[in-house]
C-alpha cells in the first residue's frame, strides 16, 4: 500500500491512480466474449456473453441463475441456468486457471427430475465474430421470442410485480428517470439519467410496465 505523503507528482501514486481508474473503467464497461453452451434438457443452444473479468463474470452468472427461464417443449425453471446452461463448463473454458471449483454442481435430484442429460457431448464454444453473427441471427431471436411470449401470455398488474420484489415503472415514470436507448423484446436498454449507469429492463406490452432492472445483464 502506498502510504507516504509525497504530493501529486509522485510516480508511484500516479501509477496506482491509473491502475485504479483502469479497474473502475473495466467495472463500468467490462469487455465480454461470446460463448455458446447447450441446455442439458432439450439441447437448445444459448449464446452467453462472458465478462472477461473473472470475479465480475461469476457475479453476473449468479444473477443469471436467479432469472426465470423457459425452453421449447414446455419445460421451464424458476432458476437453474447454472446447471442447465453448464455455466461451470463455460467458466472453465474461458478461465481455465481461475475456475477450479464448481459453483453450480449438478445435484442428485436433477437427473431424477430431468433424466439423462442430452447434450453432455456438445462442446462449449468460444465464438468468433463470424460465428457470433450467424448464431445471433439463428438462435438469439428464438430465445427472446420465447421469453417475450412467456411474459405477455400472462401479463401482471403493478401490484403483482411489486410483490415479486420488482421496481415497476409505467411509460411516463420510466421517462422521468431513464433514457430508453433501444428495444430488443422483451428487453429495453436504458441509462439512468442521474447516475449514467446503463442496464436493461424487462417489459410487458399490455399493461405496459418496465421491471427487472439489471445493470449486470448483458444483452
Amino acid at each position: 500500500m502506498h502510504k507516504h505523503q509525497c504530493g501529486p507528482s509522485c510516480r508511484t501514486a500516479n501509477m496506482l491512480r491509473t491502475m485504479a481508474l483502469q479497474k473502475l473503467q473495466r467495472v463500468r464497461f467490462p469487455d465480454a466474449i461470446a460463448v455458446k453452451s447447450w441446455c442439458r434438457v432439450c439441447s437448445l443452444p444459448v449464446m452467453l456473453e462472458v465478462i472477461t473479468d473473472y470475479d465480475l463474470a461469476v457475479r453476473h452468472f449468479y444473477a443469471l441463475d436467479d432469472t426465470p427461464m423457459v425452453h421449447k417443449n414446455g419445460h421451464s425453471e424458476s432458476g437453474g441456468w447454472g446447471v442447465h446452461w453448464r455455466l461451470d463448463d463455460v467458466l472453465a473454458t474461458v478461465f481455465p486457471v481461475e475456475h477450479n471449483e464448481e459453483c453450480w454442481p449438478m445435484s442428485a435430484w436433477w437427473s431424477k427430475t430431468h433424466g439423462v442429460a442430452l447434450c453432455e457431448d456438445q462442446p462449449i464454444e468460444i465464438l468468433t465474430n463470424e460465428s457470433l453473427a450467424g448464431y445471433r441471427d439463428m438462435h438469439m431471436n428464438d430465445e427472446l421470442r420465447m421469453l417475450d411470449k412467456q411474459i405477455n401470455s400472462e401479463p401482471r398488474c403493478r401490484e403483482e410485480l411489486i410483490k415479486l420484489g420488482e421496481d415497476v415503472f409505467d411509460t411516463d415514470e420510466i421517462r422521468s428517470e431513464f433514457e430508453i436507448l433501444g428495444f430488443k423484446k422483451p428487453f429495453a436498454l436504458a441509462v439512468n439519467k442521474t447516475t449514467g449507469i446503463r442496464g436493461t429492463f424487462l417489459f410487458q406490452d399490455n399493461p405496459r410496465f418496465y421491471f427487472g432492472w439489471s445493470a449486470d445483464r448483458v444483452i
